[in-house]
């Protein structure tokens, strides 16, 4: 018995390149928040070290 699918080529690349662009458009979502995220990071360790700095200041002085 021998089956035969009729599927156009063109139909399973297009499939194919939705897939493609659904993953890469989920990758920059995640790389945006990831952005996001690094950069509250940055501030809040920002604000830390200046808070210490600050504080060193007060109770280094002679």
């Amino acid at each position: 018995m021998i089956i035969t699918l009729k599927i156009k080529p063109e139909r399973i690349m297009v499939k194919h390149s939705d897939e493609k662009l659904k993953k890469a458009e989920a990758r920059i979502a995640f790389l945006e928040a990831e952005l996001t995220f690094l950069k509250k990071l940055d501030e809040l360790e920002r604000r830390r070290y200046r808070r210490c700095v600050n504080t060193t200041r007060y109770i280094q002085t002679d």
